[in-house]
């Protein structure tokens, strides 16, 4: 068995059962239009999204900072290599749950089609840049002794980064709309512009040239996120990028 199945069956244990749940909650929203049904729906999709971003980041952070799977670790491939196929396999699992999440979106009379195309750029774009923030990080805070210490570190590093992120971005934003309007999350409504720091969602209003607008943040969004991946390969070229003998 290679790597790359390893890492499939190591993260599909988690991963696939929470897209499964996705799934029956997708299917149950098709079936039904009554309130509770969307309410749940809504819930649920926003639940398991946030415990899939949870784990993809944490696995990263044990893969690199903590050196915990020592299987995959004792590989011969290089070590950056390993990262980025455990990232892009965790990237892939978080790609198959917001598209199974996104079906009863498409389906609704609403919901502009062509705006399909831009929401999936922007997602995928997101996991990116969300995933290469964290990988940077976890190579920042692989010298901290303690992995309690570690993961705390890593975790509280990421989330003040990433509001950094959504707080440019809130100012990039309104430098152009003066009476822009804005809130955490996505949404699925019209007259709105979903856009992302990081792998944080959030929407935008009073925001005119919808479409070239996602774009714009989408592309500085890649642009932050290369930056990321760059700085972190830069930083697995350091001496201790290796696995500890215990």
């Amino acid at each position: 068995m290679n790597d790359k199945s390893l890492l499939a069956i190591k993260h599909g244990r988690v991963m696939l059962p929470l897209s499964l749940l996705m799934g029956v909650l997708t299917a149950l929203r098709l079936a039904s239009d009554e309130l509770v049904v969307q309410q749940i729906f809504g819930i649920g999709r926003m639940l398991i999204g946030f415990i899939l971003v949870l784990y993809a980041l944490d696995s990263i952070v044990q893969l690199v900072g903590l050196c915990d799977d020592r299987l995959l670790l004792s590989s011969p491939i290089y070590r950056w290599k390993l990262t980025t196929l455990s990232a892009s396999i965790l990237g892939m699992y978080l790609l198959l749950a917001t598209l199974i999440g996104m079906v009863p979106d498409v389906m609704h009379e609403g919901y502009d089609v062509a705006m399909l195309a831009p929401d999936l750029i922007s997602y995928v774009v997101s996991v990116i840049t969300g995933l290469g923030l964290m990988v940077m990080i976890a190579y920042m805070v692989k010298n901290i002794s303690s992995r309690t210490t570690l993961r705390i570190s890593a975790w509280l590093m990421y989330i003040a980064t990433t509001g950094l992120l959504a707080y440019g971005s809130i100012k990039f934003a309104r430098h152009y709309v003066s009476d822009l309007l804005w809130m955490i999350g996505a949404t699925n409504v019209a007259e709105i512009v979903n856009v992302y720091a990081g792998m944080m969602p959030i929407t935008l209003l009073n925001v005119s040239f919808e479409l070239s607008t996602q774009y714009l943040f989408c592309a500085i969004n890649f642009a932050i996120g290369c930056i990321f991946w760059m700085v972190g390969w830069m930083l697995s070229k350091k001496r201790n990028n290796y696995l500890e003998v215990r």
